[in-house]
């Protein structure tokens, strides 16, 4: 480059130039190189692969911004260069000039920050922050990188894992709610519900609201909470496509109904079913966001949603197999409860065998105007309860094969009102309205001892203090069936539950006071024996079971043989029979009472013994079942092995199906169970003794 002054002659002609030439051949590259580094610099800035900011660090304001970071924040590139920084941002100004300022005494920092744009939409994102130099003046050139998918994957793993944690010791209300109040926190949204329609969770799980929603959004009354999800119209869509939904115009929509008085203002609304299935099982929703809803925020929702709903299932599940762990060990105890109770109830029985048998011979003794008639009576009277209340109770510890008889039903149930009244208690009165006498059913009278006691222990259950359990027997309205009645006036049944009653496992009693087996129990027994069963209840007022069976003719109830029947068959007292009994008391009396009306006896301690006598002559084999060293029905088949003619009568104070060989023991045939009567005992080892057939009593 030159510079130069041109000389001119006295006529004013140049005749030549003075000046100063200067070499720019370097500074002539050097600007190259700086425009070309301005152009490298712009084309990189320019890329569309990252949103890029510069920043004035003194100020905040934002110098300039790429093509990307106009598409990405939504402002155009002029109105982006116009605006601060804490526009953007969302942390307060004293936070960005913080980070402002580590940015000038570092080269290069990155940090997180919450990153609002031109929609209202606050996104993740992620600032690679260095200082430059533009004319001497420091800047601080970003690049931007969203992460805002990054953040919700970390957030949905540690939400995963808190409500795993959290599972140990809430409700599943509480994790639900847990599960609102993160959907909340994520979506900027400050409402959260969920509507359970189906599952199998607790009455509390019906309807759920998050926890800013219950404290600062809602101020309905708790009736006014559930809008019905069908009657509310905006969610028929889901319910119907199993899709979510997105109201971002929610005042726009045309709904059935308005909201409850004191719901909060809905802006907009996203909605997701939770599907189980082709089932929606509930709807999970959020509301009131300061921006529109996007299929990202109803896939977050979908993701909580799942992962609440499996851990609830999964702690459904646990709870439930614990509780059937609960009752298997429950019946285990109750299994060995009933063999105790077998092995007490023997012993027990021998005793009042001894008990009975003398005060019936001692009473045969004694006219009725003696002064101890009455209280052998009043002996005799306490000993047939205590022998009708040890047959209950092994009735119900046993495992008995199932023996239906056709029976009259105010029999059944007066023969049970002992039991129960003593179950019941003081405070409670047990009223009992017999039906007409002729009314039979056919059904096992253990079973349906169990059928009553059950009902009426639900029925005292419900009651509180004072109360009435009132039976009631009777024809019912549909031609041919006997009907049964329990009536209480407890705290009754919740509408809702009532569907369930008779599903098993299913109870409203507390933790530990309820296996959910009683009326299941009930049920099965009723159809077993082709009857029907049906609960009606209103709550605060009281519960009635109705229970209707089959009416059989009077014909076909067994009769008992008359007395003189039984005294008009004269005792051959050639007769010998053989008494086999360990309980010395019992074969005193045993024998005593044979010998008193004309039977020749023999007698032994144990089978071995048994043996060892001179089998001859012998008629009729009376044997305990259970003795020591050899039982009852081994002896009796060696000894028949020697006299196939020979009789054989067993008795034992077990019930017959709890013994080996059981299945050849008939009770009434040729077993009897102890405590018996006189009149029974004799009656059938006449029977036995005696080839012509005698009527079978039920």
């Amino acid at each position: 480059m030159s510079k130069g002054t041109p000389v001119r002659d006295e006529q004013g002609k140049v005749i030549r130039y003075a000046g100063i030439v200067i070499d720019v051949t370097e500074w002539m590259r050097a600007d190259g190189m700086r425009r070309e580094s301005q152009a490298r610099f712009k084309a990189v800035f320019e890329s569309n692969n990252a949103v890029k900011l510069i920043l004035d660090p003194a100020t905040g304001n934002i110098i300039d911004a790429n093509g990307c970071a106009e598409r990405y924040y939504g402002w155009p590139a002029g109105q982006l260069q116009s605006m601060n920084i804490s526009q953007i941002n969302v942390l307060p100004w004293e936070a960005i000039q913080s980070h402002l300022a580590s940015w000038q005494e570092h080269e290069s920092q990155h940090f997180e920050f919450r990153h609002r744009r031109a929609d209202r939409t606050i996104r993740d994102v992620e600032a690679f922050g260095s200082k430059i130099s533009i004319h001497g003046k420091p800047y601080v050139y970003l690049i931007i990188n969203d992460i805002t998918e990054r953040k919700r994957l970390e957030s949905l793993m540690a939400f995963r894992l808190r409500l795993y944690q959290m599972s140990e010791t809430a409700t599943e209300a509480e994790l639900l709610r847990a599960t609102l109040n993160e959907a909340e926190r994520l979506t900027d949204s400050t409402i959260g519900f969920c509507h359970v329609l189906s599952g199998p969770f607790s009455p509390d799980m019906q309807r759920v609201w998050s926890t800013n929603t219950m404290q600062h959004e809602c101020r309905m009354d708790t009736d006014q909470g559930d809008m019905g999800v069908r009657m509310a119209g905006i969610w028929q869509e889901a319910l119907r496509d199993g899709k979510a939904l997105i109201h971002n115009d929610f005042k726009s929509l045309n709904r059935n109904r308005p909201l409850p008085h004191g719901h909060s203002d809905v802006q907009r609304e996203l909605v997701v079913p939770h599907m189980e299935g082709t089932t929606v099982t509930a709807i999970f929703g959020i509301g009131n966001c300061p921006y529109d809803y996007t299929e990202d925020d109803a896939s977050l929702v979908n993701n909580l949603a799942g992962f609440a709903w499996d851990i609830i299932a999964r702690k459904h599940a646990e709870r439930a197999e614990q509780v059937m762990q609960e009752q298997l060990n429950q019946s285990q105890k109750l299994e060995l409860v009933g063999q105790l109770a077998g092995g007490i109830a023997h012993d027990y029985n021998n005793m009042l065998a001894i008990t009975l048998g003398h005060v019936e011979m001692l009473l045969d003794q004694v006219p009725e105007s003696h002064p101890f008639f009455n209280g052998l009576k009043a002996i005799l009277n306490s000993t047939e309860r205590s022998v009708a209340i040890t047959s209950q109770l092994l009735a119900f510890a046993r495992k008995q094969t199932v023996q239906p008889a056709v029976v009259r039903l105010n029999a059944l149930v007066e023969e049970c009102l002992p039991m129960l009244r003593g179950a019941m208690g003081e405070s409670i009165a047990c009223v009992w309205h017999p039906g007409p006498a002729i009314n039979s059913i056919s059904i096992d009278p253990g079973q349906f001892d169990q059928i009553l006691l059950i009902l009426c222990l639900n029925a005292r259950d419900a009651i509180k203090e004072n109360g009435t359990i009132t039976i009631n027997a009777g024809e019912g309205t549909t031609p041919g069936y006997a009907v049964l009645t329990v009536s209480d006036t407890g705290s009754g049944i919740n509408e809702r539950h009532l569907p369930h009653i008779f599903e098993p496992f299913f109870t409203t009693k507390e933790v530990g006071k309820g296996t959910g087996l009683g009326l299941s129990t009930v049920y099965g027994i009723v159809k077993q024996n082709h009857g029907h069963v049906a609960c009606s209840s209103e709550p605060g007022k009281g519960t009635t079971f109705t229970v209707s069976f089959p009416l059989y003719g009077d014909s076909a109830v067994a009769a008992t043989p008359a007395d003189d029947e039984e005294t008009a068959v004269a005792v051959d007292d050639c007769k010998v029979i053989l008494i086999v009994e360990d309980e010395p008391d019992i074969l005193h009396l045993v024998q005593t009472i044979l010998e008193k009306i004309g039977y020749r006896v023999r007698s032994a301690p144990d089978g071995e013994s048994a043996l060892k006598l001179d089998p001859q002559g012998i008629s009729l084999l009376l044997t305990d079942v259970v003795l020591p060293g050899m039982n009852g029905p081994r002896l009796y088949e060696q000894m028949r092995a020697a006299d196939p003619d020979l009789q054989c009568l067993f008795m034992s104070g077990y019930a017959p199906e709890s013994l080996d060989h059981h299945q050849s023991l008939q009770e009434g045939v040729n077993f009897i169970r102890k405590p018996f009567s006189i009149k029974d005992f004799i009656s059938l080892v006449r029977r036995s003794l005696d080839p012509q057939p005698y009527p079978t009593p039920r």
